[in-house]
């Protein structure tokens, strides 16, 4: 399972119930909150992007949840049928 997090709020209480074979792509808003989310969360299930609910800088289908505020559009090209 891969769970897209967008802005980074939810992202503790995601890892708390993943597996620890599973992946979380981190969508945060600016280089200052990627700093600070990457001090706090040293996991190596998560892959830290830039990026916002408005484009998500992710292929099509390639996520199996998304957690944040998204625009709907792209909530349903990121997710995996």
């Amino acid at each position: 399972m891969t769970v897209a997090v967008v802005a980074g709020a939810a992202l503790a209480s995601v890892l708390e119930r993943i597996g620890t074979d599973e992946d979380v792509i981190a969508l945060v808003p600016s280089a200052a909150r990627l700093d600070e989310l990457m001090r706090l969360h040293h996991d190596p299930r998560v892959v830290w992007l830039i990026g916002d609910g408005h484009v998500l800088p992710l292929p099509n289908a390639s996520v199996d949840e998304v957690v944040g505020e998204v625009d709907e559009a792209e909530r349903r090209r990121v997710l995996r049928e």
